[in-house]
């Protein structure tokens, strides 16, 4: 519709009956590389069993950061570099 403005949902809510649009998907995938960002300082500070833990972690939202990216490529049409 020409004129109306689409944001994003806030953080942790989507709206599942309406296609992911490609701000949808973009603000997905900003909210995973933000938490791999977290999750990545925490792993640095961490030692042992702890840090193994994190870095499986990392490493599931790592495959979500990848699967957000090509959802964001799949509504704008194009491809991504690999990470």
């Amino acid at each position: 519709m020409p004129g109306t403005i689409h944001t994003a949902p806030p953080a942790g809510a989507h709206d599942d009956s309406r296609p992911l649009g490609l701000l949808d998907a973009i603000d997905e995938l900003n909210r995973g590389l933000n938490l791999l960002v977290a999750l990545q300082m925490a792993v640095e500070t961490l030692d042992g069993p702890d840090r193994n833990g994190l870095a499986e972690l990392v490493a599931a939202t790592r495959s979500k950061i990848l699967a957000g990216r090509d959802r964001v490529d799949a509504v704008r049409g194009t491809r991504s570099p690999s990470l």
